[in-house]
């Protein structure tokens, strides 16, 4: 019985490894990792042989597979977050520097001005920079 769902997932193998990798690589642009996330996919197949014989669509199990390697792959690599309000190791919080910078400026519409600068600044930076700040809002 093993080898019979063995020789089914090495056939899907066959047929859907270069769409797996396409889609993998859709997602994750190293080809590095999407090939280490491709053999991860076959891993855990070949470790759930025995719930692959209740699988219809196989194919559409390795899809779903892959998906979850990516969602997991991304979860890793997620950058850790710093509060604004959390001080540096010199005990310099971001808001008091801030706060320091805008005591100077006397005037109202400079002050808006600079807080509408940063705002702008900080919606150009690429989404993992971009995500340390949306998180404080």
């Amino acid at each position: 019985m093993a080898n019979e769902q063995k020789h089914r997932l090495q056939q899907h193998f066959k047929v859907a490894n270069r769409g797996l990798l396409a889609f993998i690589r859709s997602k994750i642009h190293s080809l590095e990792e999407s090939e280490d996330l491709l053999q991860d996919v076959y891993m855990n197949a070949l470790s759930s042989l025995n719930v692959l014989d209740t699988v219809d669509n196989l194919t559409g199990w390795l899809y779903m597979a892959a998906k979850h390697k990516i969602v997991d792959w991304y979860r890793k690599k997620r950058l850790p977050t710093v509060s604004i309000d959390t001080p540096d190791e010199n005990g310099i919080r971001f808001t008091d520097l801030l706060a320091e910078e805008m005591t100077d400026i006397s005037d109202e519409e400079t002050r808006e001005f600079i807080s509408q600068v940063i705002t702008e600044a900080i919606d150009r930076l690429p989404e993992r920079q971009k995500y340390i700040f949306i998180q404080q809002v």
